[in-house]
């Protein structure tokens, strides 16, 4: 969905994300989904073919290169929240003032916290916003795989952050 939603809006910047998934003694889980995304030419066109059959996608060559000057790799942070927090420092660093459309990508389970953590490491309702931050943030629900069950059977317990009353 990554893939196919940065072709379809032309998006110039992609940023594989971490949140806090690697495996020991190995690769972040930003680098591996980059590095999946560069081998997987064949199999989007095999198995989605509403969606990378085009003639735009018909060269390898010019696939890799295309995910390769457009993305980045985001390896420092600790969680879901940390990592869109490390969204922003690239968007603004990248964009400065310049308006633009942050699509966050994940499983349909999460898109709903992920919107609710995009507004906030943006700092939408804060009156904080800094005015090099002109922003329009979307979720979008990416084609996930549930095995033999769909988005129903899943249950997410987001447990946030506390917050400790004072004595």
């Amino acid at each position: 969905m990554t893939l196919w939603l940065a072709r379809h809006v032309d998006a110039n910047l992609v940023i594989w994300s971490t949140g806090s998934s690697r495996i020991i003694g190995g690769d972040y889980e930003a680098t591996v989904f980059f590095n999946r995304a560069l081998r997987s030419f064949a199999e989007l066109k095999r198995d989605f073919p509403d969606r990378f059959g085009d003639d735009w996608w018909s060269s390898e060559m010019l696939y890799q290169d295309w995910i390769e000057a457009i993305s980045t790799t985001e390896i420092t942070s600790q969680r879901t929240s940390d990592s869109l927090i490390e969204a922003r420092k690239i968007v603004v660093d990248t964009f400065e003032s310049k308006p633009v459309t942050l699509y966050s990508v994940s499983s349909a389970n999460h898109a709903p916290r992920i919107f609710r953590d995009e507004l906030i490491a943006f700092e939408y309702g804060t009156g904080f916003r800094s005015s090099r931050q002109n922003m329009t943030l979307c979720a979008v629900a990416a084609e996930t795989c549930y095995g033999g069950g769909t988005i129903r059977d899943v249950q997410v317990d987001d447990l946030g952050k506390y917050l400790v009353p004072r004595s």
